[in-house]
C-alpha cells in the first residue's frame, strides 16, 4: 500500500479515516465524495467498496468541519455548511442520524434579507446547525464583484456561501416537487426539519427571529426518529400547545398559537386544529379562528368549521378572519352564504353581509 504522502486526494481521504475518533461523525458536507474513485480506494486498502465509501464520506465531513489538525477554516464559525443537493443530504442524514434542516429564502424582502445577511451567520445558530444536515433553497441567482470559489474552482453563491447558485436553485425546485407540489405559491422565509427519509416533521413559515430560529433547530435536533417514540413525542407536544392556549400569560398563548398554525407540518396541524376545535375551550377556539388567516388558502376548511361553532365569539372571529383575507377561501364563502339567512347567526348577520360585500 502506498503511503499517504504519495496517495491521491481520494486515497488520502480513505487512508486517514482509520485514525478518526468516533466523534468526528459530525458530517457537514458531501460535495466531492461522489467524485471519489471508491473502487480504486477499496483496491488500495483491500477493503470492500461499501466500507471505502463510508470511510471516505466520514473523513470528507471531518475535513469540512475542521475536525482534523490543520483543516480548520477561520470563517466556519459564522458559515453554515450548506450541502449541495437533496441526494447528498439524505446520504448524510442516514449515515449520521442527523435531521435535515432546510431553509427557504427569497430576494428583495426585508426578513429574508436579514436572515441571509445576519441570522444565518450568527455563531450560536451556526453551531446548532452542526447537529443537522443543512440545505438552503432559493430560486434566485446571485452575483457579486467579489468571486469566491471552492477547491474545485466552482463559483460559490455570494449570498449563502458553500454552495453554488445552481445548487440552491435545484434544491428549491426539488423542495417544491417533494413537499409542496399542490401549493401554487412559495412561502419564504420558511424553515423545515425533516427526518432521514426526507419527511418533514416541523415547519416554521414567515417571520422568525434569530432566537426563535435557534429554538426551532434545537427542538428539531431532539426529535426521536424511532416511529413509536415520534408518535408519543407529537402527542405530548400537541397536548402542551392546546393547554397553553388556555394560559393567562399572553406570551404563552401567542407562542402556542404560532406553533399550532406555523410550527407543525400540514398533517400534524390538521390533527391539532381538529383537537382544539372539538375539545378546546371557547377562548382557545376563538384564538385559533382569529389566527387562521395566517394559513392563507389552507385556512379554508377550519374557518368554515369555526362558522358552525356553538360560541358566537368564535363565529364572529371566523367572519372577521375571512374578511381580512377572502382570497381562495371558497368553502368558507359558501358557508357564509348558507349562514346569511340563518336565525342562529343573527348576532353576526351584519358582519357576514359586510364580509360578503
Amino acid at each position: 500500500m502506498r503511503g499517504i504522502a504519495h496517495a491521491s486526494e481520494a486515497q488520502q481521504v480513505a487512508l486517514a479515516l482509520a485514525s478518526l475518533p468516533a466523534d468526528s461523525r459530525a458530517i457537514l458536507e458531501l460535495k466531492h465524495t461522489r467524485r471519489l474513485e471508491v473502487a480504486a480506494i477499496a483496491a488500495e486498502l483491500e477493503i470492500s467498496a461499501a466500507a471505502a465509501r463510508t470511510r471516505a464520506v466520514l473523513l470528507a465531513a471531518a475535513l469540512a468541519a475542521g475536525s482534523l489538525p490543520g483543516a480548520a477554516r477561520a470563517e466556519d464559525a459564522r458559515q453554515i455548511e450548506w450541502v449541495g443537493s437533496f441526494a447528498e443530504a439524505l446520504d448524510l442524514a442516514r449515515a449520521t442520524g442527523k435531521p435535515l434542516f432546510v431553509a427557504v429564502n427569497m430576494d428583495g424582502e426585508d426578513v429574508n434579507d436579514d436572515l441571509a445577511q445576519r441570522a444565518y451567520h450568527e455563531r450560536e445558530l451556526v453551531a446548532m446547525t452542526r447537529g443537522t444536515v443543512p440545505l438552503i433553497a432559493s430560486a434566485f441567482r446571485h452575483t457579486s464583484t467579489e468571486v469566491t470559489a471552492d477547491s474545485q474552482g466552482r463559483r460559490l453563491c455570494p449570498r449563502f456561501g458553500r454552495v453554488t447558485c445552481e445548487e440552491h436553485m435545484a434544491i428549491e425546485q426539488e423542495r417544491r416537487e417533494r413537499w409542496f407540489v399542490d401549493r401554487p405559491y412559495v412561502v419564504a422565509p420558511q424553515h423545515l426539519m425533516a427526518d432521514h427519509g426526507g419527511c418533514p416533521f416541523r415547519v416554521n413559515e414567515f417571520h422568525v427571529t434569530a432566537a426563535e430560529l435557534r429554538r426551532f433547530v434545537e427542538e428539531g435536533r431532539a426529535f426521536p426518529f424511532d416511529p413509536r417514540q415520534a408518535e408519543a413525542y407529537f402527542a405530548r407536544h400537541i397536548a402542551e400547545q392546546v393547554k397553553a392556549l388556555g394560559s393567562r400569560d399572553d406570551r404563552k398563548r401567542d407562542e402556542a398559537l404560532r406553533e399550532i398554525l406555523l410550527g407543525l407540518t400540514y398533517d400534524r396541524r390538521a390533527q391539532t386544529l381538529e383537537i382544539v376545535l372539538k375539545k378546546g375551550s371557547a377562548r382557545a377556539r376563538e384564538l385559533v379562528a382569529r389566527g387562521l388567516v395566517a394559513l392563507g388558502p389552507r385556512a379554508d376548511e377550519p374557518l368554515a368549521q369555526c362558522l358552525g361553532d356553538d360560541s358566537a365569539a368564535v363565529r364572529r372571529a371566523a367572519v372577521e378572519a375571512y374578511e381580512a383575507n377572502p382570497h381562495h377561501l371558497r368553502a368558507t364563502k359558501e358557508r357564509l352564504r348558507d349562514l346569511a339567512g340563518s336565525e342562529r347567526v343573527r348576532d353576526i348577520r351584519k358582519a357576514i353581509e359586510k364580509a360578503l360585500g
